[in-house]
């Protein structure tokens, strides 16, 4: 496999024959990495271990002692009772109409939601709650001819009941929900089966 000049400039800083301890590993792999995003690290041991024998599968997790160096910050869209003992168990903001627009300012694929208040009759939540959820947007490439995306687009809406037999988020879908925008443009072949369809104006 050929490899591109920063690879074998990275390269020439590790030695291939010599044993290097944990921490010298690590060093390396941070001084020898050219990439512009955090990079990962493979642990590879040697175990003499069968996993074929069910006796001998290993399986694990490591906790990190500084976890993985971000903060984590919890917010929870509850309502009445349900947010205070939110903030009891350690949510840091509780959601409300306000959130939901500076979310949305962040990322229009964020859309406001409604969960019937019977969802969690159960949990003694008697009130609708508003919260947020993120559509599954299929996206396609610019090069792919449009009459593909059209009957593609065409099969998927016309199809939606055939595909709630198999998956139980389809049920319910209406063709006005395929036909939303969330801030990114449509492929024309998409476009052009929607407008046919009467769902663009």
């Amino acid at each position: 496999m050929a490899h591109g000049k920063k690879y074998l400039e990275a390269a020439k800083a590790i030695d291939p024959d010599k044993v290097y301890s944990p921490e010298e590993a690590l060093s390396l792999a941070k001084k020898s990495s050219y990439t512009k995003f955090d990079g990962s690290v493979e642990l590879h041991l040697t175990m003499g271990a069968d996993p074929k024998q069910a006796d001998q599968q290993v399986r694990g997790v490591a906790q990190l002692p500084h976890g993985l160096g971000k903060q984590v910050r919890v917010l929870a869209f509850v309502q009445g009772e349900a947010a205070r003992l939110a903030q009891e168990a350690g949510a840091d903001f509780i959601g409300d109409e306000d959130t939901i627009k500076k979310m949305q300012a962040l990322n229009a694929g964020f859309i406001r939601h409604v969960v019937p208040k019977s969802t969690y009759g159960a949990y003694g939540i008697e009130e609708d709650v508003v919260t947020i959820q993120a559509p599954t947007i299929l996206i396609a490439s610019s090069k792919v001819p449009a009459d593909a995306i059209y009957k593609v687009t065409k099969a998927i809406v016309e199809g939606r009941e055939a595909f709630g037999n198999v998956s139980s988020v389809m049920k319910g879908t209406t063709p006005q929900h395929f036909a939303e925008s969330f801030g990114m443009p449509r492929h024309p072949g998409a476009e052009r089966y929607y407008r046919e369809a009467g769902l663009l104006k």
